[in-house]
């Protein structure tokens, strides 16, 4: 099936979390269910996911081939009904259960029944789950959400994008990731990494979560970084911050701060073209610590380079390399084992980097 179906499917559980739907979204709902049948098989495959669904099905199972069949014959696609109690679901707790006597399962029209049932039963499976964009080694990708906004994901990232009527969430859950944030002031733009949020409203920032902590660098309008409320740790696998850290804290454009579990947030003036750098498949060092510089270079390599010894973190590079030219790796490590004290020992998969 169509990645992109796929996509569009989860983004309409998405829409769906809450107990009041906009009735316009309701009927771009129902247009893109009569759009084609794998639409229909789409939006029923994430529903089949739902663990809970046989609470809601537990007279027969959900037959997706039969329902294609049924949404692929001629005049089974009829309009929905504005009707206020035959269709009436809250999403907090479906107030019919799935059987043919009490939602007319006679299923006259595929996105009849989709549009009625799976808004409830969908909406808790997002919730939890949630749309994920993920990036290999060595690869980039360009993402367009669903409000207009995009994001640029770098190599190795991981994101999980949570929007209700309410809230637009993503969390960094690995990587470095630009924003371009639509402007909605009715729903905040909010994206989690560590421990930390960043709360923007129609803005451009980069956000590179590393083993150090996180660095949040903003190209254009303002942001906040706030600690995450206990509610917010409670939904993502977060550690503990120490007491030290300077937050809540804004930054506007051209402005960087780094917040780690070691020391209090630190923020400084950027350089927008360093910070921006991997979008143009280079790497670029200004005095960055060395394990953030072998990390940089891990994104684009097979071959891991680990700094073994705690002392090198003092160590600081500056320098212009190639994403994506396997020479960059050569040239930079020959760099290293031209500085007094530094040892590299090289394996097939590995670079121990140490002290001698």
């Amino acid at each position: 099936m169509n990645t992109q179906i796929r996509e569009e499917a989860a983004t309409w559980l998405i829409e769906f979390r809450t107990d009041e739907t906009d009735p316009g979204m309701r009927e771009r709902f129902t247009q893109w269910l009569r759009t084609s049948p794998e639409h229909v098989r789409a939006y029923l495959q994430l529903f089949a996911l739902w663990e809970d669904a046989s609470d809601y099905d537990s007279a027969r199972k959900l037959d997706v081939e039969s329902l294609v069949a049924l949404a692929r014959a001629d005049g089974n696609v009829v309009a929905l009904e504005p009707s206020s109690s035959r269709h009436h679901i809250r999403n907090s707790a479906p107030a019919l259960p799935l059987t043919t006597a009490r939602i007319a399962f006679r299923f006259r029209a595929a996105a009849a029944v989709l549009a009625s049932v799976l808004i409830a039963a969908g909406a808790w499976f997002v919730h939890r789950q949630g749309q994920s964009f993920t990036t290999g080694l060595g690869e980039q990708r360009s993402i367009r959400l669903q409000d207009g906004s995009s994001v640029e994901l770098n190599a190795l990232s991981h994101i999980r994008v949570r929007f209700t009527p309410h809230e637009r969430a993503v969390d960094l859950l690995a990587g470095q990731a630009l924003f371009r944030v639509a402007k909605d002031k009715s729903r905040p733009f909010v994206v989690f990494s560590n421990d930390m949020r960043v709360l923007a409203v129609g803005t451009q920032f980069d956000v590179n979560r590393k083993r150090s902590g996180t660095t949040v660098t903003v190209l254009e309008g303002r942001v906040a970084i706030l600690p995450s409320t206990p509610a917010e740790k409670g939904r993502l696998p977060l550690p503990t911050r120490s007491s030290g850290a300077e937050m809540p804290l804004e930054l506007a454009e051209g402005e960087q701060a780094t917040v780690t579990d070691r020391s209090p947030t630190h923020l400084h003036h950027a350089n927008l073209v360093t910070a921006t750098a991997w979008r143009q498949q280079q790497l670029i060092f200004d005095s960055t610590p060395l394990p953030d510089v072998a990390e940089e270079f891990n994104r684009f390599n097979a071959r891991q380079s680990v700094v073994e010894s705690p002392q090198l973190a003092d160590f600081h590079v500056s320098g212009t390399f190639s994403a994506v030219d396997p020479a960059s790796l050569s040239h930079f490590l020959h760099f290293l084992e031209a500085q007094p004290g530094i040892e590299i020992l090289e394996s097939e998969d590995r670079i121990i980097i140490k002290k001698k």
